[in-house]
């Protein structure tokens, strides 16, 4: 009788124990979910007013905010780190969470740079921005969302994608080229595969812009949105 009771204490300690680390790991997750629905980089700029990221550095105090990237009807801030590692964990505040920020790869010179990199995460758990940037995946919502601004301390510059692929690979990180050859062979990498054909064309002298972010439900996969720099006529 006695091994019986012990046996049932151990059990019933077991199953508290595994109860109050559950119930904790459901609070942390959504204290993370609120912590970063309240860090949302969404905002609404007014383009007509002057000095808009010097307004947002102060605002959200915050000398790393580089830009402002419009996509899908948002307005979207962009942080630009030391290393492309800390805005994987921290919001536009600073505070280290999961849902991290969208960020400029930091090799990169937002306004003169040949090729510039934009990431961000998805979660199947709660809203972020770049979760709408699945349905880049459909032909028909690229045709009512084709172009792209961002706008910097300098300037607002304007693209337009030439390609969308979903790939596993990462070989469009690659930002150094010995000559236009090898850039070329990479513009084409980039135009190869695409999810639909956009019959918008790219040339060694564009500039262009690539932003990547995880398919949702399919981790290991990422998408890509390529695009060109309109140069302004």
């Amino acid at each position: 009788m006695k091994k019986i009771n012990l046996l049932f204490t151990f059990i019933f300690s077991l199953l508290v124990i595994v109860l109050i680390y559950s119930g904790y790991k459901i609070f942390s997750k959504y204290k993370e979910k609120i912590v970063a629905e309240q860090n949302n980089p969404i905002v609404k700029v007014d383009y007509n007013t002057e000095n808009i990221i010097s307004k947002m550095k102060k605002t959200y105090n915050n000398e790393d905010i580089i830009g402002v990237l419009n996509i899908a009807n948002m307005d979207l801030i962009v942080v630009q780190g030391n290393d492309n590692k800390f805005y994987l964990n921290h919001l536009l505040n600073k505070e280290q969470n999961p849902a991290g920020s969208i960020f400029l790869d930091y090799r990169e010179n937002v306004d003169t740079s040949k090729q510039l990199n934009i990431f961000g995460h998805t979660s199947d758990y709660y809203y972020l921005p770049f979760n709408d940037l699945m349905n880049f995946m459909d032909y028909n919502f690229y045709q009512k969302n084709k172009n792209v601004t961002l706008t910097t301390e300098n300037d607002t510059y304007k693209y337009e994608i030439f390609s969308v692929k979903k790939t596993e690979e990462e070989n469009h990180l690659d930002i150094s080229f010995n000559n236009l050859d090898e850039y070329k062979t990479h513009l084409d990498e980039l135009k190869k595969d695409s999810l639909y054909e956009t019959n918008v064309d790219v040339q060694v002298s564009d500039k262009i812009l690539i932003i990547q972010t995880c398919i949702i439900n399919d981790p290991k996969s990422l998408l890509i949105i390529n695009l060109r720099k309109v140069e302004e006529e």
